[in-house]
């Protein structure tokens, strides 16, 4: 009877340690915040927004990684200056392991460039698949992954805005921007009313406008979408901006005194403190690539 009741204490125990160990690895992958940024139209200045957003995280400490998710148009490593030789097309093809194709750069921030070849994921053998996630797990280095996914509203697009646990939309003053944005915004939504849609307005001339957009695009969406948008804030028109992209550079990390960067750094400081939606939440990259397979 001792011996059984020493077993059922030790198997309890077991059990015990088991049930902390999950505990704390779900807390260490909670820790992990991926940021899906999306637009309705290209334009907005989305890539821009993705890397010094990112750059502003990580010299707040962050270590981040920006995935180009922009499978039809790739821009952060036109945006960086920078031309990797490989991207993901690779890992999926298994020609090289994740850990070769992330590319280290200068302002702080790794990236991982898109594949052109993106649809062959959802060909893999299923023990490809396995492999690839698999690897997934050296990312959990990383606090911040920023998704800069395409704009519009293709599937693949759709797909990784649903994923994130936090979605930031950008658009501008201009209408069709704002138009295309209320038209992601009401796809997504009508895909998953949980997500929190946060925006984010770019390109303003004061703030008296980005107030009136901010304000007009709460309207429309509440009234005909029933639903609450978050607006982030807004990043200034900033001369700035197109000497920043004629050098290929990122203008954050050129000048993070102009107003654009201080916009950008005050909204990195804001997104870094939002806090999780519970009904909304998914657990680490891996599995936000296992729901892309399903």
């Amino acid at each position: 009877m001792v011996d059984q009741a020493q077993g059922l204490r030790d198997l309890m125990r077991k059990k015990e340690i088991d049930e902390q160990k999950t505990r704390h690895d779900m807390h260490e992958e909670l820790n992990q915040k991926i940021i899906s940024i999306s637009s309705g139209k290209g334009g907005v200045g989305k890539t821009n927004i993705s890397i010094n957003l990112g750059i502003a995280m990580a010299k707040q400490g962050k270590k981040v990684l920006i995935m180009d998710a922009d499978f039809g148009l790739s821009n952060v490593n036109i945006i960086l200056g920078k031309i990797p030789e490989y991207n993901l097309f690779h890992v999926f093809k298994g020609t090289k392991k994740l850990q070769d194709i992330i590319f280290k750069t200068e302002y702080g921030i790794d990236i991982i460039a898109g594949a052109s070849g993106f649809n062959e994921l959802t060909n893999m053998k299923p023990f490809e698949r396995d492999n690839f996630i698999s690897q997934l797990d050296e990312l959990n280095i990383y606090d911040i992954i920023i998704l800069d996914i395409g704009a519009g509203i293709s599937e693949n697009v759709i797909k990784f805005a649903l994923i994130g646990d936090e979605l930031i939309i950008i658009t501008t003053p201009e209408p069709t921007a704002i138009t295309d944005a209320y038209g992601i915004i009401k796809i997504l939504l009508s895909e998953n009313k949980d997500i929190n849609v946060r925006v984010i307005v770019n390109k303003i001339k004061d703030i008296k406008e980005g107030r009136q957009i901010s304000m007009r695009m709460q309207s429309i969406v509440s009234q005909f979408l029933n639903y609450q948008i978050d607006i982030l804030g807004y990043v200034y028109l900033d001369e700035e901006l197109p000497k920043a992209v004629m050098k290929q550079k990122p203008f954050y990390y050129l000048n993070g005194n102009c107003k654009a960067g201080i916009c950008i750094d005050n909204l990195s400081k804001k997104i870094l403190n939002l806090p999780y939606n519970p009904n909304y939440l998914k657990v680490g990259l891996k599995n936000f690539i296992k729901n892309i397979f399903n």
